[in-house]
């Protein structure tokens, strides 16, 4: 298969450069021709566009997530990451494009409708977002009780099962305060699975851990994936977190796809932009001063004066 801005095939070298858009359409033809299913995405995004007042957030991104896969979603900061999972969620409106999750336009989709979509979703938050005055055990009972009439003694035993895959069961009893960041990312997360959604999306599931509750979140992610058949989209910026979890990897810059496609590709490829975020340079593409007016009229230097 293509890759998304490179046009990399393997062993056969470097092809010409396509926008996303076209690249899917030739991986789509390329698995006709070899008569392979043309599976359909969990997620399909085309051609999205987004405005915030004057600023462009995004321009024409376009990319797929394949199902029960992980994917990545990068860029520097400011560029739009959280505004696309909201856009997937029906939280937040786009001003053009297409947003397809399930086969369903999010836009076009009647509160009902939304409402039932967001049942086969769950959400880590960059923080957890746990309810402070709740337990665990009553913060990962709270969706199925919000959502469903299943009896009391029923939601025990669920809660205590993702208690349980998260390795966490002995903490039901337990208050957030008790918790640390990393036990509390992990009743997030048991909470996310609470009503057996088949999309996750993560929000900075890595931002403040220590590396064993990192090492622990990277194991989660990819275990619940496989075993409950999972589809995920991860935001992050930790590469060497990613590169132990993701199958493909999305880099946003400027409104803009500038990488998409299998993780080492995208890692190697040499665009000047992707290179500057992957190594963390201070200066390049993304430039390391803010745009302001000429120095010299700032501190009265002009001519004349």
């Amino acid at each position: 298969m293509l890759n998304a801005v490179t046009g990399r095939r393997g062993r056969y070298g470097t092809l010409t450069r396509f926008p996303p858009t076209q690249v899917q359409a030739l991986n789509d033809a390329i698995a006709n021709s070899r008569g392979e299913p043309v599976a359909a995405p969990v997620v399909r995004v085309r051609d999205l566009a987004t405005r915030l007042g004057d600023k462009r957030i995004f321009d024409g991104v376009t990319f797929d997530v394949p199902a029960g896969s992980v994917l990545a979603l990068m860029g520097p900061s400011g560029t739009g990451k959280t505004t696309l999972l909201r856009h997937l969620t029906g939280q937040q409106p786009y001003d053009a494009g297409s947003v397809q999750v399930f086969g369903q336009e999010v836009a076009a989709l009647t509160h009902r409708d939304l409402y039932a979509l967001r049942r086969r979703m769950g959400m880590l938050f960059q923080h957890g977002a746990l309810l402070t005055d709740l337990s665990v055990f009553d913060n990962v009972a709270f969706p199925l009780r919000e959502n469903t009439d299943l009896p009391e003694r029923l939601i025990r035993t669920l809660v205590l099962m993702k208690l349980q895959a998260v390795g966490l069961r002995g903490a039901a009893g337990l208050m957030p305060s008790e918790l640390s960041g990393g036990m509390a990312r992990r009743v997030a997360l048991a909470r996310a699975i609470a009503l057996d959604p088949a999309l996750i999306l993560y929000d900075e599931p890595f931002v403040g851990l220590d590396p064993i509750a990192v090492a622990a979140v990277v194991e989660l992610i990819r275990t619940l994936n496989r075993t409950l058949g999972l589809t995920s989209i991860v935001v992050a910026h930790e590469i060497e977190h990613l590169r132990r979890v993701a199958d493909r990897l999305v880099v946003l810059s400027g409104g803009k796809v500038i990488a998409q496609g299998a993780v080492d590709d995208v890692l190697a490829d040499p665009s000047p932009m992707v290179r500057q975020f992957l190594q963390g340079l201070s200066d390049g593409p993304v430039p390391f001063h803010y745009p302001a007016a000429p120095l010299a009229g700032d501190f009265g230097l002009e001519r004349g004066r």
